[in-house]
């Protein structure tokens, strides 16, 4: 059994301006959990990091670190407000749940994508690769 984690960065002007609604830093250094519904994708999502279970290794090491460079190769200009954060879960046999896009399980409505909201939109020209 595996777990996948992926990153997309996203242009979402409603759900920023209701996080920056708040009017405080907290809010913009929380993830938030949102079904999200107006937002344009700015490159594709990117695998993080894979936990496959049971771990056996003999030193288990749980610290994490990843940096990522998202190709906007033909993409046109936009403005990134942040990430958006999926999964994919294969659970045991056959047994797979997925909120990544290109793998969502059907007909799944309990688990949403995490939006990781910049306190600042990057402004990214067209093609123009970013690096989170």
């Amino acid at each position: 059994t595996a777990y996948t984690s992926q990153l997309q960065p996203i242009t979402a002007s409603k759900a920023w301006a209701d996080i920056k609604a708040y009017d405080d830093l907290e809010h913009f250094e929380t993830p938030f959990v949102v079904k999200l519904h107006k937002f344009a994708a700015l490159a594709d999502t990117q695998d993080v990091f894979t936990f496959v279970h049971p771990n056996t290794d003999a030193i288990i090491d749980n610290s994490r670190y990843a940096r990522l460079k998202f190709d906007r190769t033909g993409r046109p200009a936009g403005v990134c407000h942040g990430l958006a954060g999926y999964f994919d879960a294969q659970l045991y046999g056959d047994v797979h749940l997925s909120i990544h896009p290109p793998t969502h399980t059907a007909n799944m409505f309990s688990w949403f994508p995490i939006f990781f909201p910049f306190k600042e939109p990057v402004h990214l020209k067209a093609g123009e690769s970013t690096e989170v």
